[in-house]
């Protein structure tokens, strides 16, 4: 799916799209400056969540202090990790910027830092099916509990070259959809 998708049920209101961008050029360069030092792995997270934005901005304006992030999947910063091993190898220093971009968070953290979310996060390093249930738990919970406005749900999968790819889902109370 190329960009995003909304569904609506009784209770929520839920937009989709996923993501496979690999390098920073395929970013939407609207959105992608202060992005180019990351590690690959957010490129795919980052993309399929400016889709959302993009086509749904209306659902995030005067809610960037309740806009919550839970991300699940058993995808890291390879790249970065891998830089930093060898850099420890061979001089014993690390680039803060490499050591910053190096935590399985990273990706939830641009997100965040660019769009100026600053809801409820949580990262899940599992990709097994009661890590999503567990993850759809916690954001029915948040949404329940008003602690969010509206939780991104994103699953990372990586291959074995360390290609990643991101399903992300904007889940919020069901609004208005006049327009849409």
């Amino acid at each position: 799916m190329a960009h995003s998708q909304l569904c609506i049920d009784e209770k929520y209101l839920v937009v989709r799209s996923d993501s496979f961008v690999s390098k920073y050029a395929d970013l939407d360069p609207e959105f992608c400056i202060g992005l180019k030092s990351a590690d690959p792995y957010v490129f795919p997270v980052f993309d399929s969540v400016t889709k959302i934005i993009k086509g749904y901005r209306h659902l995030f304006e005067d809610q960037t202090n309740r806009v919550g992030f839970i991300m699940v999947g058993e995808s890291y910063p390879k790249k970065t990790t891998e830089k930093i091993l060898e850099t420890l190898n061979s001089s014993r220093r690390v680039s803060p910027i490499q050591f910053i971009n190096a935590n399985a968070g990273a990706a939830i953290s641009y997100c965040c830092t660019k769009f100026l979310f600053r809801g409820p996060t949580l990262n899940i390093s599992s990709s097994t099916e009661s890590a999503l249930a567990i993850a759809d738990l916690v954001a029915g919970s948040w949404l329940d509990k008003k602690h969010a406005y509206g939780v991104f749900c994103i699953n990372t999968a990586m291959d074995e070259n360390g290609s990643c790819g991101a399903y992300s889902r904007f889940i919020c109370e069901n609004v208005s959809t006049e327009g849409l």
